[in-house]
C-alpha cells in the first residue's frame, strides 16, 4: 500500500482559517521524503487508528433506532440498548437498566405512532477503541406534520464487534436556543474587522463583516506566497433546525467545505470537511482563541487528505485598530 504521507507548508494551513478545509487547495501539498519505517511487530497496534467504519456503523445504528421507532417496533430498538443502560429525558428523569428503559419506550411509543425522527452527529468522539462520545440533533416530525428538534449526548459501547448505546441525555431546551441568527451570531461579533497573519513568505489578510440584518458574518481573505495570490470567500450562519453555528466555504481554486462550530469559553473549536479542486476529501479541526479585541490564535489539527494525515500548525492573527 501507499504509505505517503502528505506535509504542508504554512501557506497550505493558515488558508483553512475559521472553517474552510476547501481553501486546503489554495496551496498544494508536499509530500514528505520517502523514509525508511521501522516494520511494526505483530503485537503493535497502530497509533492513529482508522475510526471510518466504526462512524458508518454508529450512524448506520442511529438509522435503524430511528426505524424502529417509527414502525413502533419496541424489540428493534431496545437491542441496540446494553442490559446496564440508562437513560435521561429532558425533564431529567432516569432510567436505568434496559427493562425500565423499555418500559418508558413502550409509553412513548404509544403516544407517538407515525412519529419519524432522524438524527445528525454534531461531535464524534473515540477516547478509546471500543467507546464513542456522541454529541447532537434529534429532529421529528409528528404524524400531522409538526417538527421538533432536540440535542442528546450518547456514549456507545462496542460489544463483540457491535455499538450499543450504553447511556444517554436528552438536553432541556431553553429560551436561548430559540434565540434569532443574529443573537446567536453576537458570540462571533470580536471578528468584524481587518485582520493580518504572517508566517514565512506568507501573508494572511482575512476581512470580516456583518451581511445585510446580521443574518451571516462574511469572510473574505487572501493567502500571498512567493508572489502567488489566492482567495476564498465563506459565510457564517445559525442553523435553525440543528441548532448549530455553521460555516461554508469557497476558494478561488473551486474547493468547496462546511464547518459545525462550538464553543468553549473563549475558544471556538470548528469541525470541517470539504472537497478539493482534483475531488479529494478533506476534514480537520480548527481551534481558536480569542486572545483579546486585536490578537487571535487560530490552530488546525487532526487534519486529513483522502485519509493521509497533514501537520498541525498554528498562526497568530493581528487586528488592523481602527482609525480615530
Amino acid at each position: 500500500m501507499n504509505s505517503i504521507r502528505i506535509r504542508t507548508t504554512a501557506a497550505f494551513a493558515v488558508v483553512a482559517l475559521l472553517g474552510g478545509v476547501s481553501a486546503f487547495a489554495l496551496f498544494r501539498a508536499e509530500p514528505r521524503p520517502a523514509q525508511e519505517k521501522p516494520q511494526p511487530k505483530p503485537d503493535d497496534k497502530p497509533n492513529r487508528p482508522n475510526t471510518a467504519a466504526d462512524e458508518a456503523a454508529i450512524q448506520k445504528a442511529s438509522e435503524v433506532y430511528a426505524d424502529a421507532f417509527f414502525k413502533g417496533d419496541l424489540d428493534r430498538l431496545m437491542a441496540l440498548w446494553t442490559a446496564d443502560a440508562d437513560y435521561i429525558n429532558d425533564d431529567g428523569k432516569s432510567f436505568r437498566g434496559r427493562d425500565a428503559i423499555a418500559a418508558e419506550f413502550k409509553r412513548i411509543m404509544a403516544e407517538s405512532k407515525g412519529y419519524k425522527m432522524n438524527f445528525r452527529t454534531t461531535s464524534l468522539r473515540f477516547p478509546k477503541p471500543d467507546i464513542a462520545l456522541e454529541d447532537g440533533i434529534a429532529r421529528g416530525v409528528s404524524a400531522s406534520g409538526e417538527v421538533s428538534t432536540g440535542r442528546y449526548t450518547a456514549v456507545w459501547v462496542k460489544n463483540d464487534g457491535k455499538w450499543l448505546l450504553s447511556s444517554v441525555r436528552d438536553l432541556p431546551g431553553d429560551v436561548e436556543e430559540k434565540a434569532s441568527a443574529s443573537q446567536k451570531l453576537k458570540e462571533l461579533a470580536w471578528l468584524v474587522g481587518e485582520w493580518t497573519g504572517e508566517g514565512t513568505k506568507i501573508v494572511t489578510q482575512v476581512t470580516c463583516r456583518w451581511a445585510p440584518n446580521q443574518t451571516f458574518l462574511v469572510m473574505d481573505y487572501t493567502i500571498s506566497k512567493d508572489g502567488v495570490e489566492k482567495s476564498a470567500h465563506q459565510r457564517i450562519g445559525w442553523d435553525p433546525v440543528e441548532q448549530t453555528l455553521r460555516s461554508w466555504t469557497f476558494d478561488s481554486a473551486g474547493g468547496f467545505g462546511e464547518g459545525t462550530w462550538t464553543r468553549e469559553g473563549n475558544r471556538w473549536t470548528v469541525h470541517v470537511e470539504g472537497k478539493l479542486p482534483d475531488g479529494r476529501t478533506a476534514s480537520g479541526v480548527n481551534v481558536y482563541q480569542f486572545v483579546d479585541e486585536g490578537t487571535l490564535l487560530w490552530q488546525a489539527k487532526d487534519r486529513e487528505i483522502d485519509g493521509q494525515p497533514v501537520a498541525d500548525v498554528q498562526v497568530k492573527f493581528t487586528k488592523k485598530s481602527e482609525k480615530k
